[in-house]
């Protein structure tokens, strides 16, 4: 099976969003087409 995996979290006061590619076969797990990109400082809002 190919997943499509996202997610955001934040990194030295700055927020990160990573997205990649992974493919589950034979029992393994393998990750490719890895993405970093830098969002800012105010890209979520917290309460």
């Amino acid at each position: 099976m190919l997943h499509h995996y996202m997610t955001t979290y934040r990194e030295g006061g700055r927020w990160k969003a990573e997205a990649w590619l992974q493919l589950n076969i034979f029992g393994r797990c393998y990750c490719f087409s890895k993405r970093t990109k830098d969002l800012g400082e105010a890209y979520l809002t917290e309460a």
